[in-house]
C-alpha cells in the first residue's frame, strides 16, 4: 500500500508505504521505491528500485510521508507499531548511519505516527503527529523548539495532532488540524490551522493563542443538524495567503451540498478568511454527495490550486480551482 509520494529534482519519483510481509504476527514492512520518470524501476536504487525497512522491536511498520533532502537523501515518517518513526536512505538506497540509530529514530510511544514531514532551510525535520516535533539534521531531537523537541500545545479546545506541515518564509510553522466540535454531544468537528513561532511557542498573532477554527455550516454538528469538517493538508501561496483542504459532511437532506463534499479553504496571513476565495474563504466542491472528501492540496507555478480525494467512497477524485 502506498501512502506518500515525493518527486526529486530530476524528475524521479520516491513512493513510500508498507508491504504486508503475511507472516503468522502478522508484519508489515516499511516500503520505498523509486520510479523513473517514465514509470519504470530505477535499478540504481537498491538494486531493483525498492527497499523495505524491518525496524527494530516492532512488527508493524509502515510509511506515512516522505520528502527529499538537497543531496538527495531520502526521509520517511511514519510508525513502528505504537512510535513515531524516521528513516533516512541515502541516494541509492542504503540506510544513512549518519542518522539517529544505525539510520532510524523511533520516537517515545504514544499510539501515533509521523503522518507528515517537513524541511527548514537549515536541514532541521519537522515531523507531524501528536505533536509536531523537530529533529536536527541527523536525528536527534532539537532540544531548543518548544518542550524538549515538541511544540506547546496551545491553550483552548484540545487538538487532534498536526495533519499537515507547511513552513512560512518568516519561519513560522502552521499546521492543518481539526478540534472536537464545541457540543461533544454532537459528535463532530470544526476545521483548523495551528501556527506556531519558529521555536515552537504558539504564535499569539494568529486567531486565538495560535489556533483558527472555522466551522462551515451551524453547529452542533451531524447528530443534532449541521456539519462537521476536517482539513487534512495545507499550502502556503506565494503572497503569504494559506491554503487547508479536508472534508465536509452535512446532515441536510436536501440542498446543494447535502452530504460530503470536497473542503477548501483560504486565509490571510493573518488567520483571517480571505473574502476573495469562494464563498466567505470556503469552497465546497461534491462529484457524488457519498464520501466525497479531500485529502491532499497543491499549487501550480501558475497559481492554480489542485486537491485530490476520493468520491463515492472508492474513486479518485480531482479538483483544480482558480487562484
Amino acid at each position: 500500500m502506498a501512502a506518500a509520494v515525493a518527486i526529486q529534482p530530476d524528475g524521479r519519483i520516491v513512493i513510500v508505504g508498507h508491504r504486508y510481509a503475511y507472516a503468522s504476527n502478522g508484519a508489515s514492512l516499511m516500503a520505498i521505491a523509486r520510479l523513473l520518470p517514465g514509470g519504470a524501476f530505477d535499478r540504481s536504487f537498491s538494486g531493483d528500485g525498492r527497499k523495505e525497512v524491518d525496524l527494530p522491536y516492532s512488527r508493524e511498520d509502515a510509511g506515512e510521508s516522505v520528502v527529499i533532502q538537497g543531496d538527495g537523501k531520502i526521509i520517511v515518517g511514519g510508525e513502528a507499531d505504537d512510535r513515531p518513526a524516521l528513516v533516512r536512505l541515502r541516494a541509492g538506497g542504503r540506510l544513512d548511519p549518519t542518522f539517529g540509530v544505525r539510520g532510524h529514530v523511533l520516537a517515545e510511544p504514544n499510539g501515533e505516527r509521523f503522518e507528515a514531514l517537513a524541511l527548514e532551510p537549515d536541514g532541521r525535520i519537522l515531523a507531524a503527529g501528536e505533536p509536531l516535533a523537530r529533529y536536527l539534521a541527523n536525528g536527534t531531537p532539537d532540544m531548543s523548539f518548544g518542550n524538549g523537541g515538541r511544540a506547546i500545545d496551545p491553550a483552548g479546545p484540545q487538538s487532534w495532532g498536526c495533519s499537515d506541515i507547511a513552513v512560512q518564509r518568516n519561519g513560522k510553522i502552521v499546521c492543518s488540524s481539526y478540534f472536537p466540535n464545541y457540543d461533544l454531544s454532537s459528535q463532530s468537528w470544526d476545521a483548523a490551522v495551528v501556527r506556531w513561532l519558529p521555536d515552537g511557542q504558539p504564535d499569539s498573532d494568529f486567531g486565538e493563542d495560535g489556533v483558527v477554527i472555522t466551522g462551515v455550516e451551524p453547529s452542533p454538528g451531524p447528530q443534532q443538524g449541521g456539519s462537521s469538517e476536517e482539513v487534512y493538508s495545507i499550502a502556503i501561496q506565494t503572497d503569504g495567503k494559506i491554503l487547508t483542504a479536508g472534508a465536509t459532511y452535512s446532515s441536510a437532506t436536501t440542498g446543494p451540498y447535502a452530504g460530503h463534499s470536497f473542503l477548501v479553504i483560504r486565509y490571510r496571513s493573518t488567520g483571517d478568511l480571505d473574502s476573495s476565495f469562494g464563498e466567505g474563504g470556503i469552497v465546497r466542491t461534491q462529484f457524488t454527495g457519498w464520501i466525497d472528501g479531500a485529502c491532499t492540496v497543491r499549487l501550480r507555478r501558475d497559481g492554480r490550486i489542485v486537491v485530490g480525494g476520493t468520491a463515492h467512497d472508492s474513486d479518485m477524485a480531482v479538483a483544480r480551482y482558480m487562484p
